[in-house]
C-alpha cells in the first residue's frame, strides 16, 4: 500500500512558441485585396491609331462579353467566397489555437495543483505510517 501511496505522477507541458495568426498572413491579405477581376490599363497611344485601336478593342470586348459574361460572373463569385472562406479559416484557425493555448495553461495549472496534492498526500502518507508504527508499538507492549 505504501508503494501506491509513493507513486509519482510526471508530466511536463512543453512551451508552445506563439505563431503569427492567420489573419495576418500576407498571402491572405494578398488574397483579399486581389480578388476581383480587372481589366488591364489601357494603352495610351495618342491621335488615330489610339481610335483605331480602341475600336478594336470595344468590338472585341463586346463579342467576348457576350459569349463570357454569365462565365466571367460565376467566376467572381467563385472568387468571393473563395476569399470568405478563406477568411472563414483563417478566423477559425485562430480561435482554434487560441483554444490550444488556453488547454497548455490549464493543464499546466492543473499538472502544478496535481504535484502539490502529491506532495501532501506523501506527507500524510508518511504521517499515517508513523501513527501506524506508533499503535502498532502500543499493542505490542
Amino acid at each position: 500500500m505504501r508503494a501506491i501511496l509513493q507513486g509519482r505522477i510526471e508530466t511536463d507541458v512543453p512551451q508552445l512558441p506563439l505563431p503569427e495568426r492567420f489573419q495576418h498572413l500576407p498571402e491572405l491579405r494578398n488574397l483579399n485585396d486581389s480578388w476581383m477581376i480587372e481589366a488591364p490599363p489601357l494603352d495610351v497611344r495618342s491621335g488615330r491609331v489610339r481610335k483605331i485601336y480602341s475600336a478594336i478593342r470595344r468590338a472585341l470586348r463586346r463579342a467576348v462579353l457576350s459569349v463570357l459574361s454569365r462565365e466571367l460572373l460565376e467566376e467572381q463569385q467563385w472568387l468571393v467566397d473563395l476569399v470568405r472562406l478563406q477568411n472563414e479559416i483563417a478566423i477559425r484557425g485562430d480561435h482554434l489555437e487560441e483554444l490550444q493555448f488556453q488547454m497548455a495553461a490549464a493543464l499546466t495549472g492543473l499538472t502544478e495543483r496535481l504535484r502539490h496534492v502529491e506532495r501532501r498526500d506523501a506527507c500524510l502518507a508518511e504521517l499515517l505510517e508513523r501513527r501506524i508504527i506508533a499503535l502498532e508499538a502500543e499493542l505490542g507492549a
